[in-house]
């Protein structure tokens, strides 16, 4: 019985021996995955543990890691080990030092090199965790409260990477303890990305700088403030112009000091000579990038146009704010998500203001049906008797102000400013305030009393101030540490953003009522912008493109003659193309009148001198469309950079025809053949980048013709170096971003005798042409019994080819003139036989 009892105690022991041992076990595992899995850390000295993880540990999960390669991992923890012993050796690391490596390479290369080298208590943050080495985290959301760390480094330039630098700057600034050291590596090549990179270590100042031969590197050592120190700002009414913005401004292009002749085209070929902030120095460093449009009208006319596709932005994605008072552009604004709208004017102050749609003097009747113009403002209780256009009140607020709250010192802030003359009361503000320390990089249109092209020794009437004002103003600009440029509008290519402009649509016109559009001039012309008489049919019709940009005129007793009538349709393209279409359309007319009475009585019927009346007409046309598009880019209120316009016309006087042709618009004259059938004659050539001789011009001029794989037919004018603006003709009005590579303003000028087998002549823009042939067109024509409708028919017969033929494209705006024939008198039959003087002058050869 004793045997048994001294077996059975014996086994009791052992088990509870057993049951002690397990126990301990299951303790020692669970502090294990405490330490391990929770804490991500190998057991300090003095800490509670079972487990301390072997050096060698490390390295084997560092070999083990995707991908690494035992040759490189040796080569980067030697070359961190040098650049941490080199820290101990200057003081700026301790064996004793609480260290964070900041987003720490998979195999935790710098955590085990620290390790290696003495400082124990190490850790790195990484998007993967790498345990026990590395936790999860991120540069701009570090997992540690504040002040916790003496040692803080980020290695391998992922400050320079990140697309949070601020954040990423200002958690390490926020874990390091009170004069504490962060080391950080980065690739900052030039003063103003080194300085930039300072900037966002606000709280921080600079020890030492290094560069470091392998890899090539740059090494920053910085020490937190005690204390809450922080760097001083510019405040007050002066900025602190640091000397690597007074280099940057040093190294811009030179303001141009004497007064242009030619303003527009000065200051267009001055921007091939900008030199952009993001072009000169490394921008990565800045804590936020802004764009603000102060005048920005609409979206394409500088944001998309320009800045989005032109502007060099290093890949940095910008905050978009537009400025635009006028509230004819708020609707486009509406869909840009990307885009922020201020829909007020910038101004000194909070207050109403009088906002006038500025028109030249003069001109306003014109103005008025070109849509809308520059907005010029003005305090209420100054306005009432100084504006004389459209005027509206708008609300206006402190620019200067808004700025202050909107942007900061570390932004990298760009803005185009285009105000109508504003300019010289926000700039004096933006410096008085000192806002202006805020923006980095100006676009500026200085507004002042330009020469006048057209009226030699006449200045514009629209601004008072003077070029020298201007220059001060860009002067002082730079002076205040802001790299400034000369801007003009219409320095961007756009493929022809739409533009909403009130009261800008237009449905076709009615037929009926023939007075409907009709006024009168002094010497008795009759001018007809819509309807029928006698001798005209007229008709217009928007298409599913946007706002109309078609314009077409008639002028009957053109001159004060009886005999003499002048019709032209224009077909305008482009952000502007709708204004500068109905530019040309009421001044050439009247241009062309001016310059015939110059030369004294002209009878283009005179068969005695009828060659040097042809020549003498064939001059003034192409003089007068060369001199109106040099006027158009020099002194114009319409953005004609990368807009405008074709236009084909016809002076009849009795039975002779002179017609200019200048684009893609066409003439087509119905006539009886020998079996009295109607047959088509087509009057002009098609301008196009297709015909041989145009695109050989082209190219000669370094400009570029192709097709896109979209449009395989159709051939289009490109900027040598730049996909834009893909313009389908080979010769227009405007478009000053083609006129160096080959884009011509110079009319093809043709002759024809009327007999008394041709009956009328369609003038009509491409709308007609592309769905419709000759053939077609001369058949709906002759069809219509009524002569009043026959212009009206044609379009609506366009209208509806354009849904049959090209259904899922977007039918084209259509003007269309007819012009009826007077039959020739008796005398003149023998010889007014149907010959046409396919004649084009030397001096349009081209």
């Amino acid at each position: 019985m004793e045997g048994k009892a001294a077996g059975s105690s014996s086994s009791l022991l052992r088990n509870m021996m057993v049951r002690v041992l397990l126990l301990g076990v299951l303790l020692f595992l669970l502090r294990f995955a405490y330490v391990i899995t929770l804490t991500g850390e190998s057991c300090n000295r003095g800490d509670f543990c079972f487990f301390s993880l072997p050096p060698d540990l490390v390295s084997v999960i560092g070999s083990t890691s995707p991908g690494a390669d035992d040759d490189h991992l040796i080569k980067s923890v030697q070359f961190y080990s040098s650049v941490f012993r080199d820290l101990i050796s200057d003081g700026f690391l301790s064996p004793h030092s609480k260290s964070l490596c900041v987003e720490a390479t998979p195999a935790a290369r710098e955590v085990f090199s620290l390790r290696e080298i003495g400082v124990k208590d190490s850790i790195g943050i990484s998007k993967k965790a790498s345990r026990p080495l590395v936790v999860k985290g991120e540069g701009h959301s570090i997992p540690f409260q504040d002040n916790t760390f003496d040692f803080i480094f980020s290695g391998g330039g992922r400050l320079g990477k990140s697309l949070k630098p601020l954040e990423f700057a200002e958690e390490i600034t926020r874990t390091l303890k009170p004069q504490g050291i962060a080391v950080v590596h980065v690739a900052a090549t030039d003063t103003y990305s080194f300085n930039s990179f300072l900037d966002l270590f606000n709280s921080c100042s600079l020890v030492k700088m290094r560069d470091l031969d392998s890899p090539h590197i740059r090494e920053f050592v910085i020490q937190k403030y005690s204390g809450g120190h922080h760097k001083k700002s510019s405040g007050g009414g002066k900025c602190w112009i640091p000397g690597y913005k007074t280099d940057l401004i040093r190294d811009a292009e030179p303001l141009i000091q004497e007064e242009p002749l030619k303003p527009w085209i000065t200051l267009k070929r001055n921007i091939q000579n900008v030199k952009y902030i993001p072009s000169m120095v490394d921008i990565r460093f800045k804590s936020r990038y802004v764009y603000v449009d102060v005048g920005a009208r609409s979206y394409g006319s500088s944001i998309g146009s320009w800045f989005k596709k032109q502007y060099p932005k290093q890949n940095k994605t910008f905050d978009v704010f537009a400025i635009e008072a006028d509230k004819a552009f708020h609707e486009e604004y509406k869909i840009k998500k990307k885009v922020q709208l201020l829909p007020y004017a910038a101004w000194v102050r909070n207050e109403t203001l009088s906002f006038e749609i500025n028109h030249d003097p003069g001109k306003e009747v014109e103005a008025k049906a070109m849509g809308r113009g520059m907005g010029r403002i003005q305090p209420v209780k100054k306005s009432s008797s100084s504006l004389a256009g459209e005027v509206n009140l708008i609300q206006g607020f402190d620019f200067a102000d808004w700025l202050k709250k909107s942007v900061r010192e570390r932004d990298f802030v760009v803005m185009k400013m285009d105000v109508e003359g504003t300019e010289f009361d926000l700039i004096p503000r933006l410096i008085k305030t000192g806002a202006i320390c805020l923006i980095d990089e100006l676009f500026l249109e200085c507004h002042y009393n330009r020469w006048q092209r057209c009226c030699p020794g006449q200045r514009s009437q629209k601004y008072n101030k003077t070029y020298n004002q201007c220059l001060q103003l860009f002067t002082s600009l730079r002076q205040s540490g802001v790299l400034v440029h000369q801007w003009c509008m219409g320095v961007c290519c756009s493929k022809g953003a739409g533009i909403i402009v009130e009261n800008g649509t237009d449905d076709g016109n009615e037929h009926g009522d023939a007075e409907a559009d009709v006024r009168d001039t002094n010497d008795g012309a009759i001018i007809r912008s819509s309807g029928s008489s006698k001798h005209v049919s007229m008709a217009i019709k928007q298409g599913k493109k946007g706002i109309n940009q078609d314009a077409m005129t008639v002028w009957e007793n053109f001159g004060g003659e009886e005999d003499m009538i002048f019709c032209g349709v224009f077909d305008g393209h482009g952000p502007m193309g709708h204004k500068i279409s109905r530019h040309i359309c009421d001044s050439l007319p009247s241009r062309v009148h001016s310059r015939i009475r110059c030369g004294g009585n002209v009878n283009i019927e005179n068969d005695n001198n009828s060659k040097s009346q042809e020549g003498f007409l064939e001059k003034v046309l192409v003089t007068l469309f060369k001199r109106i598009d040099s006027e158009l880019g020099l002194d114009s209120p319409y953005d004609s950079f990368c807009s405008g316009t074709t236009a084909v016309t016809v002076l009849k006087q009795g039975d002779c025809l002179v017609i200019a042709n200048l684009g893609d618009s066409r003439a087509v004259l119905g006539t009886r053949g020998s079996k009295n059938n109607l047959k088509a004659v087509q009057l002009t050539v098609d301008l196009k980048p297709c015909v041989q001789r145009e695109a050989e011009r082209i190219v000669a001029c370094k400009g570029r013709v192709f097709a896109m794989e979209e449009e395989p037919d159709v051939y289009r004018v490109w900027m040598p170096d730049d996909d834009c603006p893909g313009l389908a003709m080979s010769r227009a009005f405007g478009d000053f971003c083609l006129k160096d590579y080959g884009l011509l303003c110079v009319p093809e000028v043709f002759f024809r005798k009327v007999g008394r087998e041709d009956e009328f002549v369609v003038l009509a823009t491409d709308g007609i042409w592309d769905v419709l042939s000759n053939e077609e067109v001369v058949k709906i024509v002759g069809s219509c019994k009524d002569r009043s409708v026959a212009a009206d028919t044609l379009v609506q017969r366009a209208a509806r080819a354009w849904r049959t033929k090209f259904p899922t494209s977007k039918a084209d705006d259509c003007a269309v003139v007819v012009l009826y024939l007077n039959h020739p008198r008796e005398g003149n039959v023998s010889r007014a036989v149907s010959t046409v003087s396919w004649r084009s002058g030397k001096s349009n050869r081209v």
